[in-house]
């Protein structure tokens, strides 16, 4: 388990989000907590970003595909695909270009990008 300097920029039609801080990197899983939200990153054939607090967000990502991806909360569950049109992985970068979608309509265009290094 590594400690982790982490930028990590969200774009979207509603504005920029940002976060810098620490996180963990362990195994193909990055962790941080970015507004007390739990951010983790996972690696893989399929990237997912998961987002939990009082609810839990879990989007899939893979270079010209749609996946299923899902939206919880104490309500129940929403289905949701994400159509990812860009992916860049490369050491220490993420960066991906998507379309998250609900029953086939379009809810927003996001560019999610994400640097990070060993804190020293």
């Amino acid at each position: 388990m590594s400690k982790i300097k982490i930028k990590q920029v969200l774009k979207s039609s509603e504005g920029i989000h940002e976060y810098n801080g620490l996180g963990l990197f362990k195994g193909n899983k990055i962790t941080y907590i970015d507004n007390n939200i739990k951010t983790s990153i996972v690696f893989g054939d399929i990237i997912s970003l998961i987002r939990k607090s009082d609810y839990q967000i879990n989007l899939n990502f893979k270079l010209n595909e749609t996946l299923d991806s899902c939206y919880k909360n104490h309500y129940g569950n929403i289905n949701l695909k994400v159509k990812t049109k860009y992916l860049k992985k490369t050491d220490n970068f993420l960066e991906i270009h998507y379309s998250l979608m609900h029953q086939d309509n379009k809810i927003s265009d996001f560019e999610f990008i994400l640097e990070y290094s060993i804190d020293t």
